[in-house]
């Protein structure tokens, strides 16, 4: 009997060896397959002349470009912008033709379930909570990074959840006037919460340049969590080509053709990862000697 049960025991483990094997090689397989079309990708772009690389990045940003359709959305947050010398009075500010900080959700089947339960992840909150307030609202779990600010959150409605930690494209500290800000991947953010395992339903990104780094890193990693989130608001901040919290802050009015190739790189990878653009609204404002704006804030539905 006692030999029967260790042989048993030995099938088990020979089992589950050649199991973790079969998954490691898989893995393997499709590291080396992204790897391949990611290679022929970035060939296809260094390919393009200057002028073709600047065409074409106005072409995959533009409002003309909305490869997907929704059929229900919402626009959840967004402050008035004020102009009165009592900024607390609201009735008394001048309104700006937009609302800041509003987002679009698509709500079409298989995205964002009304009336929960889903999971929200936003970057970048500086002092507005709308958005994740609204989020809450509509039945979902909030959690909301920016390590660059410090807020009262004695009031904030239960599921909202507010992280002094930021997100880009490695873990490490960042300092600046004495405050050190601890930044994560999104993979390390995602372990960090012990969400592992766990759908995310919706990412906004608006990490003021440090989204390219961001995206880069998780669209090429081969534990990046972002492939499986079923939709996507980035900002995209082509006036801070290198990110607000990098060696080189500073905002950049001319593109530089490095650049040009790299966000290029990055919104391709993007649709190689099966996300489709549906909504695009491009700021007024334009970088020097193009037709390109300097920042466009996207939404992205996964297909």
């Amino acid at each position: 009997m006692r030999r029967a049960q260790w042989r048993a025991v030995r099938l088990l483990t020979v089992g589950l060896t050649v199991g973790l094997l079969f998954i490691v090689a898989a893995q393997l397989k499709v590291g080396r397959e992204q790897s391949v079309d990611d290679s022929a990708l970035a060939e296809s772009i260094r390919a393009l002349s200057e002028k073709e690389v600047l065409i074409q990045l106005e072409h995959v940003l533009s409002p003309s470009r909305e490869l997907a359709q929704c059929r229900s959305i919402i626009y959840p947050g967004g402050k008035c912008q004020c102009v009165d010398a009592s900024p607390n009075d609201e009735e008394s500010c001048t309104m700006l033709p937009i609302l800041d900080g509003k987002k679009t959700v698509c709500l079409d089947d298989g995205l964002l379930p009304p009336g929960g339960p889903c999971l929200v992840y936003s970057f970048g909150i500086r002092d507005d909570l709308s958005f994740e307030t609204e989020m809450v609202r509509f039945g979902c779990t909030v959690h909301a990074f920016d390590p660059t600010v410090r807020l009262n959150t004695s009031a904030l409605p239960d599921g909202l959840n507010v992280h002094y930690l930021g997100v880009d494209g490695r873990s490490w500290t960042h300092h600046s006037g004495g405050m050190a800000m601890q930044l994560m991947t999104l993979t390390d953010l995602v372990r960090h919460l012990g969400h592992e395992g766990r759908q995310i339903d919706y990412i906004k990104l608006d990490a003021e340049g440090s989204e390219w780094s961001i995206l880069n890193e998780q669209l090429t990693s081969l534990h990046g969590v972002l492939p499986r989130v079923p939709q996507l608001h980035v900002e995209f901040h082509l006036l801070f080509p290198h990110g607000t919290l990098s060696a080189d802050p500073g905002k950049k009015f001319s593109l530089q053709p490095d650049d040009a190739v790299r966000f290029l790189h990055t919104i391709r990878r993007l649709e190689a990862a099966g996300f489709r653009m549906f909504e695009s609204r491009p700021d007024f404002g334009k970088l020097t000697g193009t037709a390109i704006s300097l920042i466009y804030e996207t939404t992205w539905i996964r297909k």
